[in-house]
């Protein structure tokens, strides 16, 4: 039984690191979720010490998401084209957005790690 309970917390632990969000996984779903209009989870990957400033900007910012159809015929995917790591706990992400209607548009992220998990800063 004990051996039973060892594997399985064994096997969570391990499930667990291997879900490990990157720099580039944080770019990505912030630039989905900030086109969805899904300004809770846009929050939740902006770095906690500038994340005040930041919802006031996405209280701020039109619903256009939520409000019609989207930009450009809506994201279609989003391609990282290059990670740089400055040091352990920064980053930068550029991608380009690929939209319904051919427009793409050229983002650069900053990342910072605190306590081991990635966030959007400035």
């Amino acid at each position: 039984m004990n051996r039973f309970v060892i594997l399985a917390i064994g096997c969570v632990s391990v499930g667990a690191c291997s879900k490990t969000e990157k720099p580039e996984d944080v770019a990505r779903a912030f630039i989905v979720d900030n086109a969805a209009g899904r300004g809770a989870e846009v929050l939740e990957r902006i770095d906690p010490a500038v994340r005040p400033l930041a919802g006031m900007m996405v209280a701020a910012a039109p619903k256009t998401a939520t409000s019609g159809p989207p930009p450009h015929g809506g994201i279609k995917t989003v391609e990282v084209l290059d990670t740089k790591t400055v040091d352990p706990d920064h980053a930068i992400v550029e991608t380009v957005s690929h939209f319904g209607d051919g427009t793409e548009v050229r983002r650069t992220a900053n990342l910072r790690r605190v306590d081991g998990k990635w966030y959007i800063t400035m």
